[in-house]
């Protein structure tokens, strides 16, 4: 786990930010993140989560998925090659990339 990430794992306002911004960025397809009261497993379980639609998408809407990268904001260079087995590596990417959301938008509303 990165630094930014672990020095904010237990602030309960980022951590409900950016499971609105995942919600927000899924759109229908993850309408609600559940948190889990439990805060040492918030990350997996938000993970878990996100790769459930990566991997129905995957199967099922490849274009869709690619759209909903397109969303998110990741880097060409992180999704050139979209396989199932780099589907937890891409979860993770997407959580770490709307946590940067959260913060970059919390740092310049300050």
């Amino acid at each position: 786990m990165d630094e930014s990430i672990e020095k904010y794992r237990h602030d309960a306002e980022i951590i409900r930010l950016t499971a609105e911004q995942i919600s927000k960025d899924f759109g229908s397809l993850l309408p609600e993140v559940i948190i889990p009261e439990n805060a040492e497993m918030v990350f997996e379980e938000i993970k878990n989560q996100v790769l459930t639609v990566l991997q129905s998408l995957h199967q099922n809407k490849k274009s869709a998925l690619r759209s909903l990268f397109y969303r998110v904001d990741l880097k060409e260079s992180e999704i050139a090659a979209i396989s199932a087995s780099a589907l937890p590596g891409l979860a993770e990417k997407i959580i770490r990339r709307e946590f940067q959301k959260v913060l970059t938008k919390k740092y310049f509303s300050s």
